[in-house]
């Protein structure tokens, strides 16, 4: 089974590639996408899904595996978290991969 872990952020979103075969965990990938600080979000948002889009189809996941919503004291910061959360699970709906959602702890 390939699953496939993001860490959704608009500065930096993290993603992680594993492989469970035969109860062992096998590194697959993972990478960082980082938009230009200086480009609208919406063109941020943009390449962090091409991005995600462009690694589910090169590694063909089974599931896709997503940090929970938190609440923090920025309520901009928290939305904008939301924002890259909804469109990382677009990018896995799209592409038929199974989407779980998982507490940051």
């Amino acid at each position: 089974m390939i699953i496939f872990g993001v860490d959704p952020g608009t500065i930096l979103t993290g993603f992680g590639i594993i492989n469970f075969q035969k109860n062992q965990l096998r590194y697959v990938n993972s990478g960082i996408i980082k938009p230009n600080p200086k480009e609208l979000l919406s063109i941020k948002l943009k390449q962090i899904y091409l991005e995600l889009d462009l690694q589910i189809k090169k590694y063909n996941p089974d599931v896709f595996c997503i940090e929970t919503a938190f609440y923090g004291k920025n309520v901009q910061s928290a939305m904008k978290i939301g924002y890259v959360r909804g469109i990382s699970m677009l990018v896995a709906s799209i592409n038929d991969v199974v989407t779980y959602e998982y507490s940051p702890r």
